[in-house]
């Protein structure tokens, strides 16, 4: 007989339909923040999760204003500046539309502009004109790029492309209308003030995969979540439990049986975190006259225990050579790292399945590796002696990775806001703690969820091990010598 299904999975099960159906639009949400999940608002499903990543948009931006750059740089510039801040600002698509006819002529200083086209006559406009026609184009393309590439990281099979079908459709988006496209193909707008836009496309399911999708219905009917005497699940915590099985899991490459890290973008609150408070009561007790523990440890200790608090200190995928070439051929970003060694494996083993280390340097603390041309060289040259070994691995493409050079601007900001509190002994400890954890970049770089950072001069400091694909042997001294 069935075990009757709890109010708090029947919760679940609804909570699972919408973030089934949510899950849709997760990397739009994440690259775009807040602006562009009220620009979905009209669209059949609405991401729950707000601004993370602002590198997508960044590169959509400088990619569609790069015609403008072409003849006037200095206009590229001021559009992209004002479209990058107007999203992360929290506006939608119509608001920047709105921000840039208002911006544009004041930067012309209300002057026509021309446009040089080789092997065309020029075309001028006023500057009105000209700010028309970016505002019609460029916030919306931004938004169904992001939106696509949601589409396509969720696992839709493709795109339609929907106009509005009333007298003002033109003949070419009365004719892209219901037609089904693949995630190179042009996307919308198509021209300038086209009201196209992009919907998600499933081809429909196999009998096979409508019987799987009763057994799991049957399977969450009848799984006793709740435990007698033990506290009852949440409603996100079932439906997470339950996506687990229902989302096809997302493989390192076609074919392959490697299964891709599940990297859950968390980051710490500072205020909350059980790491930066414990180490507050040991600063106040040390304060007091607390004799120190005289341990001297190797490696960032404090950037370990903040990793342990978001669970990057987990193991990473480990893979045979072949394997690893069809990872990087995928798309997966190539690291080498080189270790000098007293045995073999003595740090390279530590890496794939002991202990996390956490090195110092000075672009920040964190696991340095090498990328890019060149890098195996390098490393090669970081394993002398006979033990030396160089590893080779891959971070998985939807890592969160940012640049010294934005996390050095943030951290500056952010540094500048943490004041020291006087006001009493425990508010001047915890001030002393915060700004102390918070002083090194890779230290900031894991409590704002990043996986690693590029420091874009070939160095690559990994902080989220579960992120990476490790191959299984290391390149001895003898192998090295066939390079």
């Amino acid at each position: 007989m069935a075990t009757p299904i709890s109010p708090t999975v029947q919760d679940s099960l609804q909570t699972l339909d919408a973030r089934v159906e949510l899950n849709l639009l997760e990397v739009l949400a994440k690259s775009y923040g807040e602006g562009f999940v009220k620009a979905v608002e009209g669209m059949e499903a609405k991401p729950q999760i707000k601004k993370d990543d602002s590198r997508l948009l960044k590169e959509d931006v400088a990619r569609l204003t790069k015609p403008i750059q072409d003849y006037n740089k200095a206009l590229a510039g001021k559009v992209d500046e004002i479209v990058r801040d107007s999203f992360a600002a929290g506006k939608d698509d119509m608001e920047v539309a709105r921000i840039l006819r208002a911006r544009i002529p004041e930067i012309l200083n209300n002057e026509p502009i021309t446009i040089q086209r080789p092997g065309k006559r020029p075309v001028s406009f006023t500057a009105d004109e000209y700010a028309d026609i970016v505002a019609n184009v460029v916030p919306y393309a931004v938004r169904n790029e992001g939106y696509i590439r949601g589409l396509k990281e969720a696992g839709a099979d493709g795109w339609q492309s929907v106009a509005v079908g009333d007298e003002r459709m033109c003949p070419m988006c009365g004719e892209k209308h219901g037609q089904v496209y693949g995630w190179d193909d042009p996307k919308p707008p198509y021209h300038v003030s086209c009201r196209c836009r992009p919907v998600a496309y499933f081809r429909k399911k196999t009998k096979e995969e409508m019987a799987e999708s009763e057994r799991i219905k049957a399977w969450a009917e009848e799984k006793p979540w709740e435990t007698p005497g033990t506290p009852a699940e949440s409603p996100d915590e079932v439906a997470e439990a339950l996506i687990d099985d229902i989302i096809p899991k997302k493989m390192a490459y076609p074919g392959s049986k490697i299964e891709r890290p599940k990297l859950e973008r968390k980051t710490i609150d500072i205020n909350n975190s059980p790491v930066i408070q414990k180490a507050t009561v040991d600063e106040i007790a040390y304060m007091n006259g607390a004799a120190s523990s005289g341990v001297i440890e190797k490696g960032d200790s404090k950037l370990k225990a903040l990793a342990e608090e978001i669970r990057f200190t987990d193991m990473p995928t480990i893979v045979s050579e072949a394997e690893l070439d069809k990872i990087v051929a995928e798309g997966h970003r190539e690291l080498w790292r080189g270790l000098n060694q007293n045995k073999p494996g003595e740090f390279t083993d530590l890496f794939r399945s002991g202990d996390y280390f956490a090195g110092e340097g000075i672009y920040g603390n964190g696991i340095y590796t090498g990328v890019g041309e060149g890098a195996r060289n390098l490393a090669a040259l970081y394993a002398p002696g006979e033990h030396g070994a160089v590893m080779r691995m891959a971070i998985d493409k939807d890592a969160k990775v940012v640049t010294f050079t934005e996390l050095k601007e943030k951290l500056d900001t952010e540094l500048k806001a943490l004041k020291f509190d006087r006001s009493s002994e425990e508010a001047w400890a915890a001030s002393k703690v915060k700004k102390e954890f918070m002083q090194d970049p890779g230290r900031a770089a894991v409590v704002w969820g990043y996986d690693a950072i590029d420091v874009e001069n070939g160095q690559f400091i990994v902080l989220n091990r579960k992120a990476i694909y490790v191959q299984a042997t290391d390149y001895t001294r003898e192998d090295r010598s066939k390079w």
